[in-house]
């Protein structure tokens, strides 16, 4: 072996190293940040379904009753803490596969799926935090329904870079470092896609091949 074949070749680890090491800080903050909108996603639909039929109460009054404003905005707070989390563990994500890039282009593709899944949480969360200024008002009804408007859009964008990010990724991943926690995490995050709490397996499964091929 030459020496500029070993040189590429430590080049490459330090960035496979590198990337790993950013993935596994996202696995870690995620597995939190999924707990969180798992929990949020359950409740916040009772919710939202409780709050619709109370947009005329007993008193004949137009809006929301008052107890459903306070577990709504709760809910809202504990959905954006949630949100708040995964933006942050994006981050990691984001760098992690940007670096994997620079050694092979397959990466490319998980790469573009979490700047889009960040876009679609960034319009998710300003559908909440919009929430907040007007649930009191006289337009609280037609506000309701803008914001559900917006936070479909979100969900939608969230949903398509989900695929590429966390589904394709982990097979990507698989494919890359032959690592079979990889491919068990991206079947994970397929059924996440119907049963949200088995997201957090899947995530836990990335967390898992990380640690393994940092070890060697």
């Amino acid at each position: 072996m030459t020496s500029e074949e070993v040189q590429s070749d430590s080049s490459e680890n330090l960035f496979n190293v590198e990337g790993l090491k950013n993935i596994r800080t996202f696995s870690l903050l995620s597995i939190f940040g999924y707990t969180i909108n798992s929990v949020f996603i359950v409740l916040d639909t009772a919710i939202l379904t409780r709050s619709l039929t109370s947009i005329v109460n007993p008193s004949g009054n137009v809006g929301p009753s008052i107890d459903v404003l306070n577990i709504g905005l709760d809910m809202g707070a504990l959905g954006i803490v949630g949100t708040i989390l995964m933006l942050i563990s994006l981050i990691f994500l984001r760098r992690g596969y940007s670096v994997l890039q620079e050694v092979s282009m397959e990466f490319s593709t998980p790469y573009k799926g979490v700047n889009l899944l960040f876009i679609g949480l960034i319009v998710m969360a300003a559908g909440f935090l919009v929430l907040l200024p007007i649930v009191f008002s006289s337009l609280a009804f037609y506000a309701m329904i803008g914001i559900i408007a917006l936070v479909m859009i979100g969900s939608i964008l969230a949903l398509i870079g989900e695929i590429l990010a966390l589904i394709i990724g982990p097979f990507k991943l698989n494919t890359y470092f032959n690592e079979p926690a990889f491919g068990t995490a991206g079947i994970l995050m397929i059924v996440g896609l119907f049963i949200p709490f088995v997201s957090i397996a899947g995530i836990a499964m990335i967390y898992k091949g990380t640690n393994s091929l940092l070890r060697i």
